[in-house]
């Protein structure tokens, strides 16, 4: 006699039905985030070169009154005026360098111009050499294609109007209105704590002194902007899809617009914000997520700028980018002021290892480990939170990656510490509750 086979259990049918059913579903969304990024890409690239080539076509009789106006500013302050300390110099070597570029740019051919970016340097000094070009003398030529210069999108039709004077007043009124409706944004739509520690980081950074250079505000006009996007959009910023693509095309406009002077707070700074605003229940990976989107978009973009310059220009704008990276990351024997990665690591520790430096780091431990022992909130709480630490380690892992750079400008590079500052009182005010303290007193 035949025995029927029994029927597979209900729970296993169902189980491998709703599997399946998530693994396509998942393929379809993988798939539709590939073609969105790829899409986001290729339009992120084509305004990029439409618009460093319609800069390029200003006329450099438009601009030439005001451009010697500028120099004429920053003749008179130098190169790297300094107000009491290192950490508060002027970077006008850098904006004396964007002028120059500007200045060289030939409007009879735009976009061979906005390729090459050339620099015009006879050695005599960054300042000497710009007034030499501006008063039509001879000066040597040597491409500096390796940036997108996006800076001069903005430069050059603000030089139609303004000389630098008026571009420091713009700044400083816009950086200002930005921060102030960031911070007000921060404390009414998410929380009073994330408004407080944005508060801080801006003051730890000397948010006063950055607009006094264009190359210090480029990066904080994308990050406040980046915020300003996140927090007028609430509804939107919920979607994990659409802060893909934001952050994919937050590394691109960071490095067309930065010359590598502290891009990691364009980064940092919106993914706090996002966070905080969301709550996502896996946010340690949301970080990484988020900060691999923006890497992408930073370094795809930054690498399509060489080939096309190569290729534009014959140029070989690939082979100076990639002997300048690896100048920049590891350092060489031959690097500015013999600053090798060895050697940097082992000023760095030798500094952290002196008596009065250890001292207080082992206090600063000791004091946040008493705090967390009396009064920290329950483990669940403190975990939710976890992430805000992978966050302040970024400027570590960055000065690492970046080891020659960070230290060669560390008089302006020290700014991304605003990134663990930020990250790191959000934490505190967090974990910690504070109302015992109430309490006691």
């Amino acid at each position: 006699m035949l025995v029927p086979c029994a029927p597979a259990p209900c729970g296993i049918g169902i189980y491998t039905t709703v599997r399946r059913a998530f693994r396509n579903s998942m393929n379809r969304t993988s798939q539709h985030i590939t073609v969105r990024v790829i899409i986001l890409y290729l339009a992120l690239l084509a305004t990029f070169t439409v618009l460093v080539t319609a800069s390029s076509a200003i006329p450099r009789a438009a601009i030439d009154r005001n451009l010697k106006q500028s120099v004429s500013v920053i003749e008179s302050e130098g190169e790297y005026p300094a107000h009491g300390t290192m950490l508060f110099t002027q970077d006008n070597f850098t904006d004396c360098v964007i002028l120059n570029i500007a200045a060289g740019i030939d409007d009879k051919s735009p976009l061979q111009s906005a390729m090459l970016n050339t620099l015009h340097l006879s050695g005599n000094g960054i300042i000497t050499d710009t007034r030499a070009l501006l008063d039509g003398q001879p000066v040597a030529e040597r491409p500096y294609a390796r940036y997108w210069h996006g800076n001069q999108v903005l430069l050059r039709p603000l030089l139609c109007v303004t000389d630098y004077r008026g571009i420091r007043v713009i700044n400083h009124v816009l950086l200002t209105l930005m921060a102030l409706t960031c911070l007000l944004l921060c404390y009414t739509r998410v929380s009073r704590s994330l408004a407080m520690a944005m508060l801080l980081g801006l003051m730890v950074a000397g948010c006063w002194f950055v607009p006094l250079n264009m190359q210090y505000s480029a990066c904080f006009y994308v990050a406040l902007g980046a915020m300003l996007t996140l927090l007028l959009s609430p509804g939107r910023a919920m979607s994990q899809h659409w802060a893909c693509l934001l952050f994919f095309a937050l590394g691109g406009v960071t490095q067309y617009f930065d010359l590598l002077t502290t891009p990691l707070i364009t980064l940092a700074l919106p993914l706090i914000v996002w966070c905080m605003m969301v709550k996502p229940k896996h946010a340690c990976r949301m970080v990484i997520v988020l900060s691999l989107m923006w890497i992408a978009g930073y370094a795809l973009l930054w690498a399509s700028k060489w080939v096309i310059a190569s290729l534009i220009t014959g140029t070989d704008v690939i082979g100076d980018a990639a002997s300048s990276a690896m100048l920049r990351t590891m350092g060489s024997e031959s690097a500015e002021h013999g600053a090798t990665a060895q050697s940097i690591v082992g000023g760095y520790l030798g500094s952290v290892l002196r008596p009065a430096t250890a001292g207080l780091l082992l206090a600063g431990i000791a004091v946040m480990g008493l705090l967390y022992w009396r009064m920290a909130r329950p483990w669940r709480v403190v975990r939710s939170y976890t992430w805000l630490l992978l966050v302040a380690a970024m400027p570590l892992v960055w000065a690492l990656t970046l080891v020659e750079h960070t230290y060669i400008h560390r008089f302006f590079t020290w700014r991304i510490i605003m990134v663990t500052a930020v990250a790191g009182l959000l934490f505190l005010f967090n974990t910690v509750d504070w109302r015992l303290i109430l309490k006691k007193s």
